[in-house]
């Protein structure tokens, strides 16, 4: 099953920075809509479903900054993509490659989890910092112009959080964070390999474009349900602001989730699963589809690779 030759181990850090930008811009936008409406209980803003909730804030984003107000954040994610987005795909099939290797065979669903598990866990605490830039510039522009950060690039994000609010702000939300990034990683990174490799193995399908696209399908609806309770409870303890008495409203990831089911009710941890499932669902196809692309483009110049002994 495997090609004989093999690129060497540096090809995947470009591979996996490239597709994850690739796949990134088109998918920024749902991404903008999907915190908005994450955020929008915080201002007291009401709809009779996902898709009213969904349809109100476009139009706000559309009516008070036009197409621009879709990229808000930009430069955060691309540094994201960057940071996690890498580590999560290239650490993965480094860790995985190294099991099989050690094996002698193929790894187990059991074995890939695990794989994905560390690189999910390592990309998304250092990309920490980059995700409080990400949502509160993604945000911003609901808030009242009074109480509007106005940060102008993730940098200026950055060095401001850390000059007004401390260092350790970059890590407020860091639990849920760091658990949603495992969660994406198991739920798209390894549930796609398992999935190709489960296809293929069953003589179901073959490798090829096909495949690519019913693996990460089946990926992406399982990335989008998993994990959006924690990146629901992630955004709004990274954009919170102090309560009058110096006090923080959302602390500690499961008390979070407990405190908006109570207010709120149970879905609106699945608020805006519409947006959100448009740049995760989508943005998994196109990931993989891209990654496959490039893993094409890296074996011409040196030759496939191949994970095994």
């Amino acid at each position: 099953m495997a090609p004989s030759k093999r690129y060497p181990d540096w090809c995947m850090w470009p591979i996996a920075w490239l597709s994850n930008v690739t796949s990134l811009i088109p998918m920024h936008p749902p991404d903008v809509v999907k915190v908005r409406c994450q955020l929008a209980a915080q201002s007291g803003k009401t709809a009779t479903s996902q898709g009213a909730l969904m349809l109100d804030v476009v139009k706000g984003i559309w009516t008070q900054s036009g197409v621009r107000g879709f990229y808000d954040g930009l430069s955060a994610a691309i540094m994201r993509s960057t940071v996690y987005g890498t580590i999560k795909l290239a650490g993965y099939e480094l860790l995985r490659d190294a099991i099989q290797r050690r094996q002698g065979r193929e790894a187990t669903a059991l074995e890939r989890t695990g794989a994905a598990l560390c690189s999910g866990a390592a990309g998304s605490f250092l990309a920490c910092p980059i995700e409080v830039a990400l949502v509160r510039m993604q945000a911003d522009r609901r808030l009242p112009v009074e109480r509007r950060r106005g940060y102008r690039h993730v940098f200026d994000a950055l060095f401001r959080v850390a000059g007004e609010e401390g260092v350790l702000t970059y890590w407020r939300g860091s639990v849920p964070t760091i658990s949603r990034g495992v969660v994406v990683a198991i739920t798209q990174v390894a549930t796609y390999d398992q999935c190709k490799s489960v296809l293929i193995n069953s003589g179901v399908m073959r490798d090829g474009f096909p495949l690519f696209v019913a693996s990460s399908l089946i990926s992406g609806l399982c990335y989008s349900y998993f994990s959006m309770p924690v990146d629901t409870v992630k955004t709004l303890m990274q954009n919170q602001k102090p309560l009058e008495d110096g006090t923080l409203k959302y602390r500690g990831m499961l008390r979070s989730m407990v405190l908006v089911a109570r207010e709120e009710g149970v879905f609106r941890l699945w608020r805006g699963f519409g947006a959100y499932w448009a740049r995760c669902g989508t943005g998994t196809i196109g990931l993989f589809i891209a990654q496959e692309q490039y893993r094409n483009l890296f074996a011409w110049g040196f030759g496939p690779r191949v994970a095994g002994p």
